[in-house]
């Protein structure tokens, strides 16, 4: 490239920032940066809900008596949501569910809950009684509006060989 060439490449550059114009990439990429929610276990006996695998989002008082029958223990409703995670009936003991994260994506108004069920492998020593392995949590409410919510269940198996 020649001085001339450079020169009025220069006047150019000087000239959009002096008029206010600010370069903008043609396709922005969003950024959306998930933000973990801060969970925290709910002491509360399900009753007859989740003898089958279930996933309960509960964002109000109303929804909570409705499927508890009782006031909410522990969960401010004007600020924080609850979350129940139910495996079902399972035949042994030795299954644990776990809620590990639940994760707001503010960009697109996704709310992604990650749950494990733990369950004991062929050589583990369980009780021989039906268990109902559930957790019910509580979380801030996300900062934004929710638009869409969505599970990523996840299966361990416990490996108790030489225990």
């Amino acid at each position: 490239m020649n001085l001339s060439k450079l020169s009025v490449l220069s006047a150019l550059c000087a000239a959009t920032l002096l008029c206010g114009f600010r370069v903008r990439p043609a396709h922005p990429r969003s950024l959306d940066v998930p933000m973990h929610l801060p969970i925290a276990t709910v002491p509360q006996d399900i009753g007859n809900i989740g003898e089958t695998p279930a996933f309960f989002l509960i964002t109000t008082m109303a929804h909570y008596e409705q499927m508890f029958g009782e006031d909410a223990r522990g969960v401010d409703f004007s600020h924080e949501w609850a979350f129940l995670y139910s495996a079902g009936l399972e035949p042994t003991g030795g299954y644990e569910a776990l809620v590990d994260d639940v994760v707001y994506m503010p960009d697109t108004g996704l709310l992604v809950i990650s749950t494990t069920l733990v369950s004991p492998g062929a050589n583990c020593v369980v009780p021989q009684i039906v268990t109902k392995p559930y957790m019910l949590v509580k979380f801030p409410q996300p900062p934004g509006k929710v638009v869409g919510v969505r599970f990523n269940p996840d299966y361990q198996v416990l490996d108790c060989r030489g225990n």
